[in-house]
């Protein structure tokens, strides 16, 4: 928009307080309603990075932000649309992806486990903010759908498959250590009388082994072997990235502060240095990205290093960064000993 200088000029003395009313509105508002204004709508949060399509376990960030605010409309806007949109008609599990470009918009009918995860846990959390509305018994059905179709026993451990379909091979299971949401799976043992413990042992005893390469932290994808042995996904790159830095924010979360520490010791290598922390690192050849950690990862590694969680969302986040952001806000205030 352009203004006539006369106009400018004639305004100026006005310009600063209105700048910083605008400043003040900006920096009164949380990072859930930031979330909520720039990703959510008519039900479902959008991936900005991929097109605007949903993912379940977009739905289940914004149903677990929206239960921490304590906002119930947008909770049960969120809850219809994924039962609606996503929720296969075989079991009480979640198709991964819903892109609204396509004819069929859910043509992929395989699950993703953290999204069936987080969803569960968000009715699991409602269920004792706004009891009696049925999100307990729902809860309860997701995770049943979970323990029977995902979790399985081999190579001496109970594991969890990442999803339904293309985990498994002759001799190995792929594990995504960042789809083990451990506030989740402890508070579905809690709920369900101790039926978890075996893959909550499993699953910590396991990550603790995922020590690859010289910075000695998981890759996103691990390949688990029939012998017991643990190593990089063959068919994925052997990075430490996108999906292993949301890691160290569950563990936190779930107060094994413990098996996060190797993730500070990491990024502090950086940070003593006045180094910027990469995105990710090849944990074979030490190669490491060319731009830094987004400020969603840069909270998560805040949270590692008990540091306070100041950073706003703004519109120049995308929907992944400004989830790990408000997540992490969310986990420094649960964290177990901030109870």
């Amino acid at each position: 928009m352009t203004y006539s200088r006369r106009f400018i000029l004639s305004t100026l003395v006005s310009v600063p307080l209105l700048v910083a009313c605008r400043k003040g509105k900006a920096a009164e508002a949380d990072n859930w309603t930031l979330f909520k204004n720039r990703f959510f709508k008519d039900g479902r949060i959008s991936d900005s990075g991929n097109g605007n399509i949903s993912h379940s376990e977009g739905q289940g960030y914004g149903m677990i932000q929206a239960e921490a605010a304590h906002d119930k409309a947008t909770f049960d806007a969120l809850w219809q649309w994924t039962k609606t949109h996503l929720m296969r008609p075989d079991m009480a599990l979640f198709a991964w992806r819903f892109d609204p470009s396509q004819s069929n918009p859910v043509s992929d009918q395989n699950n993703a486990t953290d999204g069936d995860i987080l969803i569960a846990w968000a009715l699991l959390r409602a269920e004792k903010r706004w009891p009696k509305n049925g999100y307990g018994q729902d809860s309860e059905a997701i995770r049943k759908s979970i323990g029977k179709k995902l979790v399985l026993s081999g190579g001496g451990e109970t594991i969890l498959l990442p999803g339904l379909q293309g985990f498994t091979g002759t001799d190995y299971v792929i594990l995504n250590f960042s789809y083990y949401i451990w506030p989740a799976l402890k508070a579905f043992n809690e709920a369900d009388n101790g039926a978890w413990h075996n893959v909550i042992e499993s699953g910590k005893k396991l990550l603790a082994k995922a020590k690859f390469g010289l910075p000695q932290l998981p890759t996103d994808w691990v390949a688990f072997k029939n012998n017991g042995n643990l190593e990089p996904a063959a068919d994925k790159q052997p990075y430490f990235g996108f999906d292993a830095v949301r890691i160290p924010l569950y563990l936190i979360w779930g107060g094994e502060d413990a098996l996060a520490a190797p993730f500070a010791i990491y990024w502090n290598s950086y940070l003593s240095h006045n180094q910027p922390v990469p995105a990710w690192v090849d944990v074979n050849s030490q190669a490491i990205a060319p731009y830094p950690l987004s400020k969603g990862g840069m909270a998560i590694l805040d949270l590692a290093m008990n540091k306070p969680i100041t950073a706003k969302i703004t519109d120049q986040d995308d929907y992944y960064s400004s989830a790990l952001l408000a997540l992490s806000e969310i986990a420094a205030k649960e964290r177990p000993h901030n109870r």
